[in-house]
């Protein structure tokens, strides 16, 4: 059942519905979506070495 119809459900009912069961809905979708697409795995080591401090005070470039 979507969040969608599970709202429409509770509202053709009378029922109102309730923003922390909504809120619950959502989390549980993306907990799965992420589960499904692998997005809660850290997939590359994040290396540094290529940036570095800016200038304190850089000269200011020209417009034209």
């Amino acid at each position: 059942m979507t969040l969608r119809s599970e709202v429409n459900i509770r509202g053709s009912r009378g029922l109102r519905a309730n923003p922390s069961a909504v809120a619950q809905l959502i989390g549980q979708r993306f907990r799965l979506a992420c589960r499904k697409y692998g997005l809660n795995i850290s997939r590359h080591e994040l290396n540094t070495s290529a940036f570095k401090t800016p200038l304190e005070n850089p000269p200011q470039l020209e417009l034209f």
